[in-house]
């Protein structure tokens, strides 16, 4: 009668393990030598289907976000090279030259950011609400307004050139801004 009471502990061990996303034999083995504690184990352990599922969703909310990020581009340097297209008919309609002419001083870009000091790129970031479109290009001044105005931060999803993939806002170095 006990020999029953091991196998039946082995078999629920072994169930329990299955749906947890853990080697059957493996948990059944443990279950059959360990009892109640195999089975307190195998409960006490985070589930492997849920883990590689939240994986999964992330890798796809990536995904989705740098295709996203591509069309992006590819709108830019379209309408980039329409707009050039389209000064370049006008320069040669006036006859003038604008893409040699010196910068307007008053239209160069401001001094970066003290944020720069820290190693902190100061322009081209883009955020990501989970399931939302990927808002950008910010500077960091747009990065600390749109903090402001978020709900929830540590669902944030950030891209910048630097990072390589989109990562969560506590593990980017834009953690240092809030």
């Amino acid at each position: 009668m006990e020999f029953l009471v091991w196998i039946l502990f082995g078999l629920v061990t072994a169930f329990l393990a299955a749906s947890r996303g853990r080697n059957v034999l493996a948990w059944f083995l443990l279950g059959l030598l360990g009892g109640c504690f195999a089975l307190i184990l195998v409960l006490a352990l985070p589930d492997l289907n849920e883990e590689r599922r939240v994986r999964e969703e992330e890798e796809a909310e990536r995904r989705r976000l740098r295709e996203l990020l591509q069309q992006e581009r590819l709108k830019n340097q379209a309408f980039r090279s329409h707009a050039t297209a389209r000064l370049d008919r006008h320069d040669q309609a006036l006859g003038l030259d604008t893409r040699s002419a010196a910068p307007d001083p008053a239209l160069t870009p401001p001094a970066p950011p003290p944020a720069m000091a820290q190693g902190i790129p100061a322009r081209g970031w883009y955020l990501a609400r989970p399931g939302g479109q990927p808002e950008g290009p910010f500077d960091l001044d747009g990065v600390q307004l749109f903090l402001a105005g978020a709900d929830r931060i540590e669902d944030l999803l950030v891209w910048h050139e630097t990072l390589g993939d989109w990562t969560r806002f506590q593990e980017s170095p834009l953690r240092v801004l809030r």
